[in-house]
């Protein structure tokens, strides 16, 4: 159980109770004393970044100007987050674009899913979606590996190298063994999640077009 401090005293804390965080959720003061006294993080929303929480406003028909924010957001924050949105398409003239919406309908951050709609309109569905998957998972190449295969290799990208060995891996058993993939320096837990969310992204991935006439 997690314990917080709470003042007792406008001046010092001068008691200290026991309480349970989630009794404390709608009280932002006894979460500010928590960080203040250092006994608990900031919260996420100060020091994450923020672009797919826009998004998900946005299709609610929230700004970050009319959102009541129980901690608000730094300014700095908000506009970087909004920039990115700006650029990827999510937003347009009147709010929401259909690619904003489209990005929504994929669980991943607005990167990753404008990479997946992007190469879906391309024709590479697919690839698109696996590119997604593998940045979405991180590294799934085993750390002794790694150094073996970039020399033997030589991979434009570390993310041409993930693709390369899991598609390796792929094309030699029949049955995608752990074997098979510690034989090509990859994870095999991690390399079935990013197989399972690639094939996730190909169902999800909704029939649009975000570039103008």
């Amino acid at each position: 159980e997690v314990f917080g401090t709470v003042a007792m005293e406008q001046s010092q804390v001068k008691s200290v109770i026991p309480i349970n965080p989630k009794h404390a959720n709608n009280n932002p003061d006894l979460w500010r004393q928590y960080a203040q006294d250092g006994e608990l993080d900031p919260p996420e929303l100060l020091v994450s970044e923020l672009s797919e929480m826009l998004l998900r406003l946005a299709a609610m028909g929230f700004t970050a100007e009319n959102f009541d924010f129980l901690d608000t957001p730094p300014e700095a924050s908000l506009a970087s987050a909004s920039a990115l949105l700006q650029r990827l398409g999510a937003f347009d003239a009147s709010g929401i674009s259909e690619g904003g919406r489209a990005m929504l309908r994929l669980p991943l951050h607005p990167r990753l899913a404008r990479l997946a709609l992007e190469a879906q309109e391309l024709g590479y569905p697919e690839t698109g979606a696996l590119h997604a998957a593998l940045l979405n998972e991180g590294e799934i190449l085993r750390r002794s590996a790694i150094s073996e295969l970039l020399q033997h290799i030589g991979a434009s990208s570390d993310l041409t190298l993930r693709q390369t060995q899991l598609e390796s891996a792929q094309a030699s058993r029949s049955s995608l063994s752990d074997g098979a993939l510690r034989a090509e320096g990859v994870d095999p837990a991690k390399a079935r999640r990013v197989l399972r969310v690639q094939q996730q992204l190909i169902r999800a991935l909704p029939r649009y077009t975000s570039k103008q006439e």
